[in-house]
């Protein structure tokens, strides 16, 4: 899990950079991100945050009930090893809404991605959504990062924001 926080933190330096201006409600918010085979969650981490603080994390492997092919593992660093003994979507959706509860969901490419493997699992949000993806998209194309940057992944604002 070490290879997501930071970048999930600095992620949310972008959001937080330009919430006052987006919304100066926003600042109590969910943070998360899934890791897949596809179609199945293998993973699932998020960070609660409280008056731009992080409060809480929740992580989990996930058992996918499927070998994870050598290009997820390679993609994602996570084998078959560390999803066979964890539990399964059903046993760990219960915690991670509890977590979640009504905060808005924010991560990067959640609504074309995340959001809907989640629904294809069974659970689909109805929580507010905030997708930094859009909103990083929005920002290059208005010019309003301080440097220019090649593109908006999330790997490339991690750099980006040091």
């Amino acid at each position: 899990m070490k290879k997501f926080w930071p970048c999930w933190t600095k992620a949310g330096l972008l959001l937080r950079e330009r919430s006052s201006k987006m919304d100066p409600k926003l600042h109590d918010y969910t943070v998360f991100d899934l890791e897949t085979t596809g179609k199945k969650i293998i993973q699932i981490g998020a960070l609660k945050v409280r008056d731009d603080q992080t409060v809480a994390k929740f992580s989990t492997y996930v058992n996918p009930l499927e070998k994870i092919n050598d290009y997820v593992s390679h993609l994602t660093g996570i084998s078959n090893y560390q999803t066979d003994a964890a539990p399964l979507i059903d046993e760990v959706m219960p915690d991670f809404l509890d977590f979640v509860g009504d905060d808005t969901l924010v991560g990067h490419n959640i609504l074309s991605f995340d959001c809907n493997v989640l629904a294809d699992n069974g659970y689909p949000v109805a929580n507010p959504k905030l997708d930094t993806l859009l909103l990083a998209n929005s920002y290059k194309k208005r010019g309003l990062f301080a440097a220019p940057i090649p593109n908006v992944r999330l790997s490339t604002l991690k750099d980006y924001y040091g």
